[in-house]
């Protein structure tokens, strides 16, 4: 039985070439392109699930005084972890990014290195493939390192005994190389060292942080309770020689204070996509993002089953003779619905089948684009393919379910007289459905357009605007540290090359990701915690900064550390009047305030900021160029002067690039996939206008015997999909008004919703569907009536 079904479906198929060319086609390009953004979205929202026991496993953070809660914790707390009994296992680690390593003279660098020790594995469960799995850090100067990293250097994989030196680190031996996990960790590493130096207990050291701190918990213990846990190692062993900002202050009062210190955890799988604290291990995943294309990937699933269902209806009006005479021969109508469903699976498996070669293929290509942006496939995790199997089942059932009703329901002798279906069936509810169909298709496809085209225009917003400084032409060189003490002999000399303006020592520049802040109590009850500048002199003239009031820094105005500049924002945090000469936290006082300019991420507003002076403590140097010459060479050379490492350099504007990556990534991957939608939507208006044409074939042969032109059918032809495209742009608006709004509020600056795009939308959405159509109206406008006549 299930051999006949087959057997018929694949017939059916091969008879009806286009409308099954274009019902796989549609299918195929709609699941691959759902496929590739659940595989995305699985990846960001799974990060640390690849862990045994992610569950229990938290990380420890710190509301440290008035810089709020920040990720680090002090060195402290890991000695008196052990009075929390609900602490199976705990670890401290430090991170560096973009470490260089040495192997054979040749230079490699690396994303991120963890330093900690044999502690990490007792709560991160990473496969050890070489070494030894009970204690893989053999203590200090050893690493373990991924079996990516340890292809990278040596080739292979059985590395264990062999050296790498870590350049200012000095060289260390491999104690064990770990599998790198399908499932991604913000841990994730390249190299794990041993520390070198154990930390110590510091009865001073309450008030000093850095590092991070992991605990793995007992089955079963809350989050709630850990909290409660380490609110009493608090009250038992830092409130009573802390420093409180008022005298007899209590335990509860003290929490209650923004100068306290405060210890909570968070769950490491809420790390990469809930977490934005400062002193972050790297930039976290957008929850935005994924709605958005989830959002995407779940209308594209749609149009394409719409269009199935569509195009299966469409097709029945060939077979009329076929379901007359399989009701003669005794079929029942539940065996014709199977056999309908039979077609509607098989047309779906083998969609499938073209979707996931699709898919592997779109993967490679965005990966070679973007650099391993999707790090899961099909062939990488194919325990997935059983839930697409499963899906399969689901889309086939529901896409083919109406059309198998619909066609099986049709009276036998009508069928057997040859006449058509739209005779013998009330296709009044069946036109409503495919129109409605049609409508929703378009409804999403045009929403989706409409969404692109503010995405376009909010991204080229934030790439023309003013970010408050000139950022043209300006040099970075990122490791002007490695000029030691003859930081000044370097400026002065770079000074004197032709096509240099200007050139600036700093700790930091705008869009760097750097996030030194300074907190300074204004009074018992209020601090302020701003961003950190130290730079030299030159920093205002060399970025092109302006001033708002009072002055930059000048010799007579450094001459004592207390002296500061502070941004407008900084101001207007404080409420001051008339800032310049007043002075802030009983020490610092305002000698200028700089107009505000974007120094970090452009979805938030640009916060207080701090500048301070010193003459070569900046581990920058932005230089000015003039933008007639390009002395890069001769840089370079007044540099190796006076380094002996290579100068490491990159233009200021490729940082103000770097913080919209992620946001040009979805602008790319929102535009590719409302083209595939539309594409697929055009397939389907496609095979149903193939299907009304053959429905009103003697309507329009009349029509031209009483005088219509080609022009006139067109115009006639047109009107009803015209019409339901209309209604859909009009429903489109709204919801693409919301869809857009939510998006925006991401951002401290945002476009404000304009008409025009709306008109274009519109105009490219009925043009679309028109262009669609416009092929099938000429062809049946110019048909011969004595043909089409007849043939009733």
């Amino acid at each position: 039985m299930v051999r006949h079904f087959l057997k018929v479906a694949i017939r059916n198929i091969y008879k009806k070439g286009l409308f099954s060319v274009l019902n796989i086609a549609g299918l195929s390009i709609g699941i691959s392109a759902f496929l590739v953004i659940v595989l995305y979205v699985f990846q960001e929202t799974s990060f640390e699930k690849g862990f045994e026991r992610w569950e229990d496993t938290y990380r420890i953070e710190e509301h440290f005084v008035s810089m709020g809660e920040v990720a680090w914790t002090t060195p402290n707390l890991q000695f008196f972890l052990n009075e929390i009994p609900e602490i199976e296992a705990y670890s401290r680690l430090a991170v560096d990014f973009g470490m260089e390593v040495i192997k054979d003279d040749a230079l490699f660098k690396t994303d991120q290195t963890v330093w900690t020790d044999n502690s990490f594995f007792n709560v991160f469960d990473y496969k050890i493939i070489a070494g030894n799995p009970d204690a893989p850090l053999m203590g200090p100067g050893s690493m373990v390192i991924t079996r990516n990293m340890a292809e990278r250097l040596f080739g292979r994989t059985d590395v264990v005994g062999e050296q790498i030196e870590i350049k200012k680190n000095g060289v260390f031996l491999v104690a064990a190389v770990v599998e790198n996990p399908l499932i991604k960790s913000h841990l994730d590493f390249d190299l794990l060292v041993h520390r070198q130096d154990a930390e110590a207990f510091d009865a001073n050291g309450w008030y000093n942080i850095g590092g991070y701190t992991y605990a793995k918990l007992a089955n079963g213990t809350s989050q709630e309770v850990f909290n409660q846990k380490l609110r009493d190692l608090n009250e038992r062993n830092l409130y009573p020689n802390a420093f409180l900002p008022v005298t007899d202050m209590s335990f509860e009062e003290w929490q209650e204070h923004d100068n306290r210190i405060s210890f909570m955890s968070k769950p490491i799988s809420r790390i990469y996509l809930d977490s934005n604290l400062q002193f972050e291990i790297g930039a976290g995943g957008d929850k935005q993002t994924l709605v958005t294309l989830s959002i995407i990937a779940l209308f594209i699933l749609v149009i394409a089953s719409i269009n199935f269902m569509n195009l299966t209806t469409a097709r029945s009006s060939g077979r009329t003779k076929e379901i007359g005479m399989r009701k003669v021969l005794g079929s029942r109508r539940w065996g014709l619905i199977i056999q309908f469903l039979s077609e509607s699976l098989l047309i779906t498996l083998i969609a499938t089948i073209i979707a996931a070669g699709l898919t592997e293929v779109i993967i490679f290509q965005v990966n070679q684009q973007f650099g391993d942006a999707i790090g899961l496939s099909l062939l990488k995790y194919p325990s997935l393919l059983i839930n697409i199997g499963i899906g399969v089942v689901l889309l086939g059932v529901i896409s083919g379910l109406y059309p198998a009703f619909y066609l099986s329901s049709a009276k036998v002798i009508p069928l057997l007289k040859g006449m058509k279906l739209a005779r013998v069936l009330n296709l009044n509810l069946a036109k409503g459905l495919r129109n409605g169909l049609v409508m929703v298709q378009f409804t999403l496809s045009t929403a989706l357009i409409i969404a692109t085209l503010f995405i376009q225009d909010q991204l080229t917003f934030l790439k023309n605007k003013d970010v408050g400084f000139d950022q043209e032409q300006v040099l970075v060189i990122t490791n002007a540290n490695e000029l030691g003490n003859d930081k000044l002999a370097f400026k002065n000399e770079l000074l004197q090359v032709p096509g240099i303006q200007s050139a600036s020592y700093a700790q930091r520049v705008p869009g760097d990701h750097f996030n030194g802040v300074q907190s300074i109590m204004l009074d018992a009850n209020n601090t302020l915690v701003m961003s950190t500048f130290t730079n030299d002199l030159d920093y205002y003239n060399t970025l092109g900064l302006e001033m708002s009031a009072g002055d930059w820094f000048s010799p007579d105005l450094v001459k004592t550390d207390s002296n500061i500049v502070v941004n407008e924002a900084a101001i207007n945090s404080i409420g001051l009047e008339d800032p310049v000469g007043k002075t802030i936290g009983n020490y610092y006082t305002i000698v200028g305030v700089v107009k505000d300019f974007n120094y970090g991420s452009y979805k938030e507003p640009i916060g207080p900021a701090f500048f301070n002076y010193s003459e070569t403590k900046g581990n920058r140097m932005v230089v000015r160029l003039d933008t007639k010459e390009m002395p890069i060479e001769e840089i370079n050379q007044v540099w190796q002067k006076f380094a002996a490492d290579a100068m490491d350099t990159h233009w200021l504007e490729r940082n103000f690039e770097e913080l919209l990556v992620k946001e040009d990534q979805m602008g790319s991957a929102v535009t590719i996939f409302t083209v595939l939608a539309i594409v697929v939507s055009c397939f389907g208006l496609f095979g149903l206008a193939a299907f009304t044409a053959d429905q009103r074939l003697q309507e329009f042969g009349i029509r031209k015997v009483l005088g219509a032109s080609v022009v006139d059918i067109v115009r006639v032809f047109s009107y009803d999909f015209m019409r339901v495209i209309g209604i859909a742009f009009l429903i489109s608006i709204p919801l693409s008004i919301w869809g857009v709004n939510q998006w925006l509020q991401g951002f401290a600056d945002r476009i404000s919703l304009s008409v025009g795009v709306f008109i274009l939308a519109g105009i490219l959405a009925i043009g679309i569907a028109f262009a669609t159509i416009l092929f099938q109206s000429i062809k049946t406008g110019r048909l011969n009536p004595v043909d089409t006549i007849k043939n009733e």
